[in-house]
């Protein structure tokens, strides 16, 4: 699977980038993780929250599937919890 790498600090004006440039269509996303926080960003939005929080998680999973994300690919690790 294609990954990639950035500091830290980075992350947020990273996933603004990238939420920006995402195909509204087609049920894209990306997902990342801090040390301490994940992030899944679709087109136009971005999901924030610490790594191991279901309920952050759960906001996320919501959004995917009104965004047309198939069930399967709802498999985003969160570097914490696993999950």
């Amino acid at each position: 699977m294609p990954g990639f790498a950035a500091d830290e600090a980075d992350a947020e004006p990273l996933a603004a980038r990238l939420a920006a440039c995402l195909a509204p269509s087609g049920g894209w996303y990306v997902n990342d993780d801090t040390t301490a926080e994940a992030f899944v960003v679709f087109a136009d939005k971005v999901f924030r929250y610490p790594t191991g929080r279901p309920e952050g998680r759960r906001e996320a999973e919501a959004h995917a599937r009104s965004a047309g994300v198939p069930e399967s690919q709802l498999d985003w690790q969160d570097e914490r919890s696993g999950r």
